[in-house]
């Protein structure tokens, strides 16, 4: 399942989704034309698909000038399986980036679109025309529903305090000797909690900056790291919060904890700040862990494991889906409080074959 930006290329398939919908469908296809998709993708708004083995199975446009969802349209047989709500969520997201405090959307009533919208915290205005509902969704109420994973990380930290003590894990030590090896000389560190994993860096003389979505966590990691470090506030799904190259990423045991357009744009993300023949290195949890299966189903080999967490739990060819496209060039096996994986990645890596799983 891949998720990235729509291209005039895809307009196509675009239309083919469009006109297969059982719900919301068009009196009259040919009401859109290709121009009209090459105006809203291009000059009035942007658009997100999702892909299923080279299929375009879903896809989302959001238009800047009325302030309005134009599109969010799946294949009935790929719905409920959460590719609405990661689309959605994309097209949220940059649509709120731009300036924008409100949007709205119809939407036929009785309808499985309208009870998504419900769910997914939208608030029903009265009518657009005759036959559709209006939703509307504020900023406001999106940066609330965004924070409430802040909101646990805070709760956690400061219920817990250092709550993985101060030694850095097996894969930080790892990734030190890796980075030396190879004359990384500063880094970004994703998730940075409160430090423990930065220090070892720190101490053998790489600069280390970090991101992290809990105050408490950062103020933590000044008291017992120092503040020389540059750390940012805020969510790894709202990068880049700079735009500094970095000669090595490491980003340890968080990308599972993203839904799958989470983690697609987190590796483009830290793949996009690497320098030249940079390095980046992400520790998951694997399909071997004792907890894979445990909790409430989500999607495929993602769970609920407690109230407010999902993980998703990778195997090599998971890895191999999400990061050939990154640079991948090695997947080790490793323990730390449970079994996970190491990934490596180098930016501008010429592969004459795929990274073998």
């Amino acid at each position: 399942m891949n998720f990235r930006e729509a291209t005039v290329e895809d307009i196509a398939p675009i239309h083919v989704v469009r006109n297969a919908v059982i719900e919301n469908k068009l009196s009259n296809p040919d009401l859109i034309t290709h121009n009209d998709y090459v105006e809203f993708l291009t000059v009035r708004g942007k658009g997100w698909v999702c892909e299923i083995d080279g299929q375009i199975v879903g896809f989302s446009i959001a238009d800047l000038e009325e302030e309005n969802i134009w599109a969010l349209f799946l294949l009935p047989e790929f719905e409920g399986k959460g590719i609405g709500r990661q689309l959605q969520d994309l097209m949220l997201s940059w649509y709120f980036s731009n300036e924008k405090d409100n949007v709205w959307l119809g939407t036929s009533p009785k309808t499985r679109a309208a009870e998504f919208y419900r769910k997914s915290g939208w608030i029903e205005n009265g009518n657009n025309g005759q036959k559709e509902i209006k939703f509307e969704m504020t900023k406001e109420i999106w940066m609330n529903i965004k924070n409430i994973k802040s909101e646990f990380w805070e709760s956690a930290f400061g219920e817990k305090q250092e709550m993985w003590g101060f030694e850095p894990s097996n894969s930080a030590v790892l990734t030190k000797d890796f980075f030396i090896q190879n004359s990384v000389k500063n880094i970004l560190i994703p998730g940075i909690g409160y430090g423990r994993n930065a220090q070892i860096f720190k101490e053998n003389g790489i600069a280390v900056t970090g991101i992290e979505i809990s105050k408490t966590a950062i103020e933590m990691a000044r008291k017992h790291y120092g503040t020389d470090m540059v750390i940012y506030h805020g969510s790894v799904t709202d990068m880049p919060f700079d735009q500094n190259e970095y000669d090595g990423i490491f980003c340890y045991a968080l990308i599972h904890l993203l839904d799958s357009s989470e983690r697609n744009k987190l590796i483009l993300d830290c793949y996009n700040q690497l320098s030249e023949n940079g390095y980046m290195v992400f520790t998951v949890i694997s399909k071997a862990a004792h907890t894979y299966g445990q909790g409430k189903f989500v999607s495929k080999d993602r769970y609920e494991i407690f109230d407010g967490v999902d993980m998703f739990f990778y195997d090599r060819e998971s890895i191999k889906s999400e990061f050939d496209k990154a640079g991948l060039f090695e997947i080790t096996e490793i323990n730390e409080s449970q079994p996970f994986f190491l990934i490596k990645c180098r930016k501008s890596l010429v592969i004459s074959a795929p990274c073998p799983i």
